[in-house]
């Protein structure tokens, strides 16, 4: 009797942990929604983390420091250094007179407050950069978009950019 009481109990327990590791499996999509992330430029928290470093920023250092860091991969490139230079190389083609949906105010207020124009070289590497980051085969960022459910709207956003910043790249001073 002791016996059937025991497996009664540890049968009860497994079917706990069972419903609650069912539980959390269902959370998992929500759980993964908690940063910010859309198809935007700006909707994720690297590209946040990286508009606020520039907002309070006078030059153009950090802006060329993402594409560097892009560019000075080998390899297999994650997916934040990929977000913080789209993000970039979106503050570059508004910079350069395009209509950028989803410009946040601060992107706006630090390019009116600083005049900032970009030059022809760093919307060569901007460009650079968005290709490189939208390829699967070299970005994290790329593979995820991808693999999701809004892929297409993703794809969108870069095609854009890249038209924007080849569009801004023919009147742009070489330096």
């Amino acid at each position: 009797m002791r016996g059937q009481l025991q497996n009664s109990r540890l049968h009860a327990c497994g079917r706990l942990v069972l419903a609650l590791a069912s539980i959390a499996f269902a959370l998992l999509p929500a759980m993964a929604d908690a940063g910010a992330w859309g198809s935007g430029a700006f909707e994720n928290d690297d590209a946040a983390d990286l508009l606020a470093e520039i907002a309070s920023s006078q030059g153009s250092t950090l802006i060329q420091h993402a594409f560097d860091e892009v560019h000075s991969s080998d390899g297999y490139i994650d997916e934040p250094v990929c977000s913080a230079a789209i993000a970039a190389a979106t503050l570059i083609a508004s910079a350069g007179g395009a209509k950028v949906a989803g410009l946040p105010p601060e992107a706006a207020k630090w390019l009116r407050e600083t005049s900032f124009h970009p030059t022809g070289t760093l919307i060569a590497d901007a460009t650079k950069a968005v290709r490189t980051c939208s390829d699967p085969k070299r970005s994290e960022l790329s593979q995820l978009w991808t693999e999701g459910k809004d892929s297409a709207a993703w794809k969108r956003e870069i095609k854009t950019l890249l038209e924007q910043l080849a569009a801004i790249q023919k009147g742009a001073p070489k330096n």
